[in-house]
Order: structure tokens, then sequence, then C-alpha cells
């Protein structure tokens, strides 16, 4: 916390850090100056002021916020919790008493404050702003107030309700604030956080002024605002009307909300920063002043009345401060739908201050829920010397549509005299019996021929209460969410279920409740829809059982394709009202059942899709069958599951290439129901390494398939549309790619149509390249575009007999690893332009192309498609290796040319793809008999032998035994630094392969037999190590490893311990280390203290092993490790290595069962509290105390009869590994008996 020495305590507090602001305002304009709105939502400009700083920013909005310029604030605290206050602004500089910052963000600016989004240094400014750099012409309302800058939302504007609450709890308790402002928008979920905090500073004597939000219309106003105890101000224009975004009520709870206006559109205010970037022109920073609109800019503007009047009058309260502010507001003007938006009107300065007459400015009645009348009293003062003679009249509207209904309101007395001092309450009667609705109105009357009003407004209806029950009993439907809204589309929100219920707050119309769930139970998708009218509090049950099957049926498919996986089902209701479609639609991933249900419902259609498959391994789309199907109904009354048969759906089969062995696409189903309004489904799964996929659908589905990938996406063409008799099948994404172009000339007019990378399948490609086409006559290029999209069209390019055409085509996809540049050059002759037919390049395909679109090493036959076959004269295929930047028609250096021939349905050519080329290019030159030219190129046309595996490598090769046979049926690990190890089996061969993450350094390890299978169990001795270091490789590329495995020693490891007693559970560390890599196990041992490896006693290894031995964490052994290196290099057949473990020594302890006795009494000596771990193997009896052995027992305790005078007897305690531990008691007293 950045903490300012605070002002004293109390009304009359002054702060001497005003007093150099005196001369300043002595020249500042206290007119309606500057005001503005960001928040955690914010709206409109920050643009900056400029040459129009000293012009009045608020004539437009000529509310009088500070026309009395007597008052200026001082000795008032305002909190401003927001995004900080920047008091490095002249206009703030010595204006913040105090700072907390509750973000837990670092500040940026300490000394004199944070605010990264400059929404808390514009509204502080607007309440209290000198006005400093602008010479007093953008002064704040109340210049002389202290700011106390709580600082609870970060750089991205968010603030959870928990740091607002302490933000207010700060600004009241420590520091001492009379005025708290709250220009925040919050839609969080927990609003009655902030609404209590509300409340509560408010009872401790603060006034909380909030913005109301601008979300717009009806029921929109956002927390704080919502707070009944909160003075809530919305926004308004430049006319003095209702800005257009401004929140209005009623709330939730029924409140009437805002209770006043403020201006908050256009207006002027301090700019964070100012001064931070050098004062340069262009940069934001010049200019000190921006200008914003929202309504939090208008709470400042009302927060900083409230200022200047609980200056003038301290002895006001929070509910006094608002009563006149409220009370002496200005009604807005032609306000005919009654006083829903504007409250009590526009905030007015100069009345607020000499009020002459003061009335309460808002009646709120709240919930009307019968028909019985209301009645209620307003009370109206006469602060004036003279008497005031006021007539009053009552209007009142049904605020949702628009009805007049003034006879519904009534007032005992319309007209009052008042003499000084005098007050008078006035009785308003509300007649319950109306429609519902939201209804606000106004008790109008004249003060001097000012017009005044007070705010009415109410809500006839009552609250609703929603039970949703499950479908399985106690199954959950707290967190499922409920849409409520009206036919009439007066009133829409979103509501939770929590404890089985919500409820929200209904006017007038007839209310449509909707909810959508799953049931845990039985994976059912369940959809509820309940109507009603609503005349006073009402509940309603949304029963899950009470609902019916809808959706599909898809056995007869499961007959024909086997089980088929969901993917995906999407369902959505629709009804229409009078503001449009409002729909509720839930789509549910790998759903256990198919099942969905619906309310039958008169005005509800409802349509249900799915996306099934038949069996995959995992998440991807890799499925050979595809299956979209819905099932509408136009009225849910009518719904019953829809059977779906193999016949009636329609098929697309599709074939798509890629240019990677482990990169594959994404997918995206886009389908919709035609002639419904269920919406579009948009889904994204892996496609997997799926070539081939057959798409059924149901006839009314409209179906679309993209396709992505870093670097590009693409859309796909219905392949039936596009496949030729007789040529090989179209594949989307199949290489080469080929610009390709249609030419028209009509007219005198040449259009051209490019596709600059054209897979030959209709696949619109959007590649991160940018294209380009020129078209040139005679030479002269008329036409020049560059685009990224995936056709380009140039047209109106006049063109006159006889004069040639040049088409080109260059088309980029740097990101794509086939096909990455294309270019090709029609070029018709003059006698070509008149109409005669063109072999126009369509198409260039591989014919034995994989999947990866790679070919060869070696002849690679090719076909070439054209228009006007007939007119071909002659053709030629060029090819080289790499990616080509030349055309050979430019320069044919590195080329090999080809003569192409005439095929089945096409040109054909056969080209020779070198094993050591990577990819090869293509370039193909069609020449017509008419002398026109068609050419065409594609640099990395496709790869040679196999597609690049991009993210991983192989390591891959043979093992063999010592005498030359294969370690077939053993496994092989490639164990990386981090992460989970890969593992792969040698085959009958010896070879393996591994397939690693790229970059990464692997040891490889060798293990004999199946890893998952327990190892090998040969009977006889094996021919190779149980385990084997293979060595490090990094997998930068990918690497081949031979290795032939050495004979192995039978190698056994005994642990004992120190008594020579098999230890059992010693851990035993093995290692063999070779080539920068090592190979560990770790065993057990067993109850004769070895170890072993798969069927066959002890193990088999080879080279030199470290081995390890830790002692079991157990009695009687000392933790402890032993470490030896030992070189098995084949000489001998067998070797041991013997370890002892050392055991915890014993402890002695001796007692006596007497120290003082007659000569010749017995006494009992008691080692059994001795400690020996190891086990006692004699204890040896001391009895005199000489320091010699005078008897052995193998029991803890031995009975004699001490000598004659004193002596210290000792035991000493052997345990069963020899070790000893002694212990002495006494002195024992023996005295002669008398």
């Amino acid at each position: 916390m950045v903490s300012v020495p605070r002002a004293p305590s109390g009304r009359t507090r002054r702060l001497a850090v005003l007093a150099v602001l005196a001369v300043l305002w002595s020249l500042a304009v206290l007119a309606a100056t500057s005001g503005a709105l960001a928040v955690a939502e914010p709206t409109g400009g920050g643009q900056g002021v400029g040459a129009d700083a000293n012009a009045d920013a608020n004539a437009n909005a000529n509310a009088n916020t500070n026309a009395n310029a007597k008052a200026t604030g001082e000795g008032v605290t305002v909190a401003v919790l927001d995004s900080g206050i920047d008091d490095g602004h002249p206009d703030l500089a010595g204006r913040v008493t105090e700072r907390v910052d509750l973000t837990g963000a670092e500040p940026t600016h300490p000394e004199n404050g944070t605010d990264e989004s400059g929404h808390g240094t514009f509204v502080a400014g607007v309440l209290g702003g000198s006005g400093a750099a602008s010479n007093g012409d953008h002064a704040g309302v109340a210049p002389g107030a202290a700011l106390v800058d709580v600082r609870i939302m970060a750089e991205d504007g968010d603030a959870d309700e928990a740091t607002v609450a302490e933000g207010i709890e700060y600004a009241v308790s420590e520091a001492d604030a009379d005025i708290v402002l709250l220009s925040l928008q919050s839609v969080g979920s927990e609003p009655a956080v902030i609404e209590e905090r509300v409340e509560w500073a408010n009872d401790r004597g603060a006034l909380v002024v909030a913005s109301a939000g601008n979300r717009a219309g009806p029921r929109s106003v956002t927390t704080p605002g919502t707070a009944r105890a909160a003075l809530t101000v919305g926004a308004a224009d430049g006319a003095g009307t209702v800005w257009e975004r401004s929140a209005y009520g009623p709330t939730r709870a029924g409140a009437f909300k805002p209770e006043l206006l403020a201006p908050g559109v256009g207006i002027v205010g301090p700019r964070a920063g100012y001064g931070e970037g050098g004062g340069e022109s262009g940069d934001e920073h010049a200019d000190p002043y921006a200008r914003r609109t929202g309504t939090s800019i208008a709470a400042a503007k009302a927060a900083g009345v409230a200022a200047l009047l609980a200056e003038s009058d301290p002895d006001l309260g929070p509910a006094a401060l608002e009563r006149r502010l409220t009370g002496t507001a200005r009604p807005v003007a032609g306000n005919e739908n009654g006083t829903a938006a504007a409250g009590s009107g526009v905030v007015d300065a100069d009345a607020a201050l000499a009020p002459g007459v003061v009335a309460d400015g808002v009646l709120d009645l709240g919930v009307v829920d019968d028909d019985e009348a209301v009645t209620r009293t307003v009370t109206v003062e006469n602060r004036d010397d003279r008497r005031h003679d006021l007539t009053f009249e009552a209007t009142l509207r049904n605020a949702e549509t628009g009805e007049r209904a003034d006879g519904a309101i009534s007032l005992h007395r319309s007209d009052r005299s008042l003499a000084p001092g005098e007050r008078a309450t006035i009785g308003v009667r509300v007649d319950g019996n109306v429609s519902s609705g939201v209804y606000a109105g106004a008790i109008r009357y004249a003060v001097d021929g000012q017009p005044r009003s007070i705010a009415v407004g109410f809500v006839r209806g009552g609250r609703v209460t929603v039970e949703k029950r499950p479908l399985s009993a106690g199954d959950r439907v707290d967190g499922d969410e409920l849409l409520v809204f009206t036919e009439e589309d007066t009133h829409s929100e979103v509501l939770a279920v929590e404890d089985g219920t919500a409820s929200f707050l209904a006017g007038g119309g007839t209310y449509v409740v909707w909810s959508a769930g799953v049931d845990d139970a039985s994976g059912s998708v369940v959809f509820l829809s309940e109507r009603l009218r609503v005349d006073g509090d009402t509940r309603v049950v949304l029963d899950e059982a009470e609902t019916v099957r809808a959706g599909v049926d898809a056995t007869a498919l499961e007959s024909r394709y086997g089980p088929l996986e969901n993917r995906s089902i999407a369902a959505s209701m629709v009804t229409e009202t009078a503001g449009g479609t409002e729909r509720l639609s839930r789509r549910v991933l790998d759903a256990d059942t198919r099942t969905v249900r619906v309310s039958r419902d008169r005005e509800t259609a409802f349509t249900a899709r799915y996306l099934l498959t038949t069996e995959t391994d995992g998440a991807a789309l890799d499925a050979a069958e595809v299956f979209h199907l819905s099932h509408h109904v136009r009225w849910t009354k009518w719904a019953a599951p829809r059977t779906v048969r193999p016949d009636d759906l329609e098929t697309t089969t599709y074939r798509i290439g890629r240019t990677t062995l482990d990169r594959t696409p994404e997918v995206q189903e886009r389908t919709s129901v035609r002639r419904t309004e269920s919406g579009r489904g948009l889904s994204w799964f892996p496609l997997g390494d799926r070539s081939l996929q057959r798409v059924h659908r149901t006839p009314e589905i409209d179906h679309d398939r993209h396709l992505r990938l870093e670097g590009w996406r693409a859309a796909l063409s219905t392949p039936s549309e596009r496949e030729v008799p007789g040529w090989p099948p179209n594949a989307a994404l199949s290489h080469p790619f080929v610009a390709t172009a249609d030419v028209d000339i009509d007219d005198g007019t040449a259009s051209v149509g490019a596709r600059p990378l054209d897979d030959g399948a209709g696949t619109r490609l959007y590649a991160r390249g940018e294209h380009a086409v020129s078209v040139a006559v005679d030479g002269e290029i008329r036409a020049e575009r560059r685009s990224d999209d995936p056709t380009i069209d140039v047209g109106g390019v006049p063109v006159g007999d006889a004069e040639s055409v040049s088409v080109r085509i260059d088309g980029e996809n740097p990101e794509g690893r086939l096909s990455t540049r294309t270019r090709t050059e029609v070029t018709l002759r003059g006698n070509d332009t008149a109409g005669a037919s063109v072999p126009l390049l369509r198409d260039v395909r591989l014919e034995d192309a994989t999947p990866t679109n790679a070919a060869g090493p070696g002849a690679v036959p090719i076909r070439i498609r054209t228009a006007a076959r007939e007119a071909v004269a002659d053709a030629t295929v060029w090819h080289t290796t790499g990616s080509a930047e030349t055309p050979p028609w430019v320069d044919a250096s590195g080329w090999e040319r080809t003569p192409a021939g005439f095929g089945y349905r096409g040109l054909r050519a056969t080209v020779e793809a070198p094993e050591s080329a990577e990819t090869v290019s293509l370039a193909v030159e069609v020449d017509a008999e008419s002398g026109s030219t068609v050419r065409t190129m594609t640099a990395d046309a496709f790869h040679v032998g196999r597609a690049p595996n991009t993210s991983t490598r192989f390591v891959e090769g043979r093992l063999r035994t010592a005498d030359g046979g294969a370690a077939d049926n053993d496994t092989v690990i490639a164990a990386p630094a981090e992460g989970d190890p890969v593992v792969a089996s040698t085959g009958s061969n010896g070879r393996f392969s591994l397939e690693v993450p790229k970059d990464e350094s692997y040891e490889l390890q060798y293990r004999r037999g199946d890893l998952f299978d327990g190892g090998s169990d040969e009977s006889s001795a094996p021919k190779r190590p149980d385990f084997y270091s293979l060595g490090r490789v990094e997998a930068t590329e990918d690497t081949e490893l031979n290795r032939t495995l050495p004979a192995p020693t039978r190698f056994d490891v005994r642990v004992r311990d120190e008594r020579g007693v098999a230890a059992e559970n010693a851990t035993v560390r093995i290692a063999h280390r070779a080539g920068n890599a090592t190979s560990v196990v770790e065993l057990t041992t067993d109850k004769d203290g070895t170890v072993a490896l798969g069927g066959t006693p002890g193990l088999h290894l080879a080279g030199p092993v470290n081995v390890t031995v830790e002692a079991p964490e157990e009695s009687p052994f000392v933790a402890s490790t032993l470490q030896r290196t030992v070189a098995l290099d084949g000489t001998v057949e067998r070797a041991t290595e013997r370890f002892v473990l050392e055991t915890e020594p014993p402890t002695a302890a001796l007692s006596t069962s007497r120290t003082w006795m007659l000569e010749g009494t017995p006494t009992t000596l008691d080692a059994s509290a001795s400690e020996v771990p190891a086990g006692p193997a004699e204890y040896r009896w001391d009895l005199d105390g000489d320091g010699s052995i005078d008897r052995v027992t193998d029991a803890p305790t031995t009975r004699y009869a001490p000598a004659l005078g004193e002596t210290d007897p000792s035991v000493t305690v052997v345990d069963a590994a020899g070790k000893r531990a002694n212990a002495t008691v006494g002195p024992i007293h023996v005295t002669e008996e008398v």
C-alpha cells in the first residue's frame, strides 16, 4: 500500500494540500465540465481532446453539476474504487490523500499511483480534478474534495466481488470516506457480496454512488448498481435525455433503478500517463485530456455534486443526500414512456445546493403481487423564506407495453400551499388491479416555473420460483441454467439452479422458462419448457421425468456398420417472440447414450443433430464411416424418436492427402438442418491418419467439411461434383497444386478467374501467402491484383481484335512442405481470343502417390488433365530435384525434359525421381494448334520415397547375439531426460524401430525378453545379457544403430548380514554404463538374499556393472549403502558378489530386585530391558564387580546371594552378530545379621 498522510476525520476536515490550489481555483470556471466512463466494461471513446481543449466539453450536456462557486467539496472525502489514480497528472497532483492497492498486482507507478487502463484516473478527474492542465477549463465537479485511491482493478479491468467488497470496507473503516464511488459494471456470480457491503457502508454514514451500467434496455442494471442502498446513476446525453446504452431496471429484486441521471456522453477528463511519451506529436500521452462516454462518468459527476452538497450541509446523511439530489433533479423532457430509464431526472447542483422546495425524488413500490391497492406517502418540504403554492399531477405507464395507466395512480391532494419551513405529506394510491408488467410514472410539479417530479415505479406480478427435478432420483440439477423470456420480448434473463431451485421477478406477458441438462445416471440430454402468465408469487416445476423421448434411433445403422460411437450430440429448442427467435442449445461430446428428451410444448420446435462414427481408437475422427443424422419436429408436443435406416442416407466419399507422416489435420464438420432455426454445428476433431472416409447424412442436412493445420486451412468441395469419369479419384490436398485459370473473352473484354493453389478437387485453400494475378494485352500489363484468397477474379480488361492476351498467376504457400510456390502463364494468340478452344490446364496428378503425397524413387507416372484436349498440339513435362525458383521456360538449367503423350482421358508422362532427392519440382507446357500456350510450374511438387516426419525421429537398428544370431523378441527402450520412455520390441530378425520426439537426447537400453511379460523365461543359460546399455543418441535426425550383444556371465548377488543370515528385502541396483548412457535395473532380494530376472536363477550380464545394495528399512539393519564395480568380460562362466550388511548393536540395561539386605539373602539381576535388535546370544554376569565373568546364561536374568559388603554387579549382553554391550547396577549393600 502506498499511503499519503490523511486529513483529520470528521466533516470539518481541511486539506492543507489544497491551499496551493487556491489561486488556480479562483480562476477556474465552475460550470458543468468533464465527465466520463471507463469501467470493468469501458465504452465509448478515449480519444484526445486536441485543439478544442479549452471549449466547454459539456456544453452539449448542460446539466448544472456545479454552478455554485462557493462549494468545492472541501472537507469531504471521496473514495474512488477503480483501476487506480495517476496523480502525476497536473489535475490530480496533491489530490490523493490516501492510497491502497488491493489487486495484488505490482504497481507500475508507486509514487504517483498505478492506472494501466486510465479509467480510474479519468473518473477521479471528472469528480475532483483541479483543471490545472487547462487553466481550470476542465476542472472536476468538486475540486476541493479529498480523494482516496482504492485500486481494485488491474490492467485487465477485472475485479471479483470479494475485492470490491474489501475495497468498500477499506474506504469506510480505514479511509473514513463520506462518499464511495463505484463506477463499475460487474456481472459476477455473487452480487450479494457487494450489495451487502453497500448496505453496510450506508449504515455507517457513507453515501455509495454506483453506475447503472452500459448494457442498455430493461432489467440490465449491473452490480453494484443493483444494490438498494446505492444511489444508482444512469447517463444523460447532450440533449439532456437518456443515453441509448444506459441500463435501467427493475433489478432482479424488483428495485427501481436508476434513481438519477448525470451527463455521461462525450465528457472530457484527464488522461493517465500524460507526458510519459515525451510529448511528441502523435503520441497519445501528449494530450492531457481524453473524451469518454458511459454511466461510469455519469456516476462520477453525481458523486461530485454529492460532495458539494455534503460540504454545504455537513449534517446530511446518506439518505438525506440522496433525497436532496433526486428531489431537485430536472425531469427528462419528452420522457413519454415513463421514468423507467430516467429516474427522477438529471442532477442539478444549483437546485440541490439552494433547493427552495425539496420532495422525495423516488417512490419505489417494489413488487405488487395482488389486486389490492397500495398506499404510500411522499414528503414535500419548503426550505425557502417564502410561501410556495404547488400543484401535483400523477402519470403512469406500463413500461413494457407503453400503454398509459394514469387511472391506476391517484393522489389524495393535488394542491398544497407551503409556508416557509413547512413540511407536508401527500398520499399516493396505486391500484393493484392492473395487468402484469413493469410500471413507471411520475408525480409532476413545478417550483418557480421549473419542472420537478417524483419518480414512481413498481412491478405488477410476482416472484416465480422454478423447481427443477432430475430424471433419475438423486441426480444433480444444481448448476443447470434456466433461460427465462417473454413471448412479447419484454424480459429475458439467464438463471442458475441452486439447491434445486431458481427464482426471478416476473412482470407482464407470457413467460417461457427453458432449461437443458444431462442426466448423469442415464446419459440422456433433457430439454424442459414451460409457459405461464404471472399475477402474483408462483411456483413452477420443471420435471425431467415428464419429458418424452426424441432424437434418432440408429439401430438399423449399427446392424450394417457395427457399433457406432457418439462423437457429438447437439440439440436445440427454438421459438419465436415479438423480438425475433429465441434458442436454447446444448452440445455433448462423447455422450454415453443417444437419448434426447423434451417437454411437450405447443409452440416450441426441436432439432437434434448427431455426429456418429464407426469405432476408433481414441478422440480422433479416424473412422472409416462418419454419420450426420438429424431429427426435427415443428412442435415438441408431437415429439418422438426418428428411426434412421441405411437407405435413408446420402453418402459422400472423401479422399484427403497430407504432406507429413506425423502431422495430421483437424477436420471440422459444418452441418445445418434445412428449414430450421437450429443453428449451425461446428465441431473440430483430429482426423488421424485417415485418408479415405465416407460421410453419410440424412437428406435434410447441409454438410461442409473444413480442414486446418498450422499454416493453412481449407474448405473441401463435394467430391461427387468434381470427379471425372476415367480420371483417378480426386483427393483433396493431393499434390502438386497448380495455378489454374479460366479465361473468358466476350465482347472485347477479358475476365480471368484464377486459383493460385488448385488441387484439382475444388478445395479452397487459405495459405499464409500472398498470390498475384496479372493480365497483359500484347505484352502490356493492363490489370494486376494481389490477394490471399483462394480464388482471384480479374475482369474488365479491354481486348482488341487479334490482340494477344497473357495471364500470369503466382501462388505462394510458404508454410506448406509441398507446392510451396506455383506459377502459371497462359498466352492466347490473337486468333484464340475470338473464341477458339484453348487447352487450359485443369489438374496434374501423380498416379501412384501415397496418401502423404510421396512417390518413387524411380519412375513416377504423371497424368495431366486439360480443357479442349483436341486442341493440344504438343505437351512437355520437366522435373528437377528440390525447390525450383525459376521455371524451365525461363531458364532450363537443372531441369530434365520429358515429352508427354496422349493417354486415356489425359496426357501422360513418366519422370525419374532420384533416391537422393527429398522433393521434386514439376513443370508442364502445353502448346495449342492455334499457337497459344499454357505453362505451369510447381516447386516441391511431391516427396520422394517417404514423406518427412516433422515432430519425431526414428531410431532403428538390428541387434545380434555374440554367436551371430538375431536378438529376437527382446525389448529396446529410449529413455529421455524427462518424460515417459518409448518402448519397442525386436522382430524375428532382431530389428527394432523407435519413433521418438525429435531434438531430444535419449539413453538406449536393451532388455532381454518382453518387458511387459516380466522378461524372458529361457530354461537354459541365455545367449544374451538380461539388460545392456546401447549408448546415447541425439534425435536430431533419423538414426541407424546396429549392435552385437556380448556373451553374458552368470552373475549372482548374495546379501547377508553380520550374523550370516540372508538379508531379505534389500534393494539391489545394478547399472551397466556404456556410450555415455546407463541401463539400470532395481531388484529386491528374496528370502535367500539373492536376486533374479525372469525365470532363470541369478542374473546374466556383460561388461562393467556397478552394484549398489541398500539395507532394508527395518530392524536389525543399520541404514547403509554398499557399492562396488564388477567387470564381467565373459572369460568366466559364473561370478558371485557377496555383501554383508551391518546390524544394529545391542543396548544393555540392568536392574536388581533389592539393594539392601542381610547376608545370605538372594537377589535377582534382570537384563530383560536390554535392546538386542540382532537377537541375544548370551548374557555374561560379573556378580561381584571385580571385572571377571562369574556366570553365563541364555536367559536375561540370574539369581544369587551377594557377598558381605558393598558390590557393583554388571552384565555383558552379546548379540547374534557377536556385538557386546555392558550395564552395571548398584551398589548392593549386604550386612551381617545382628
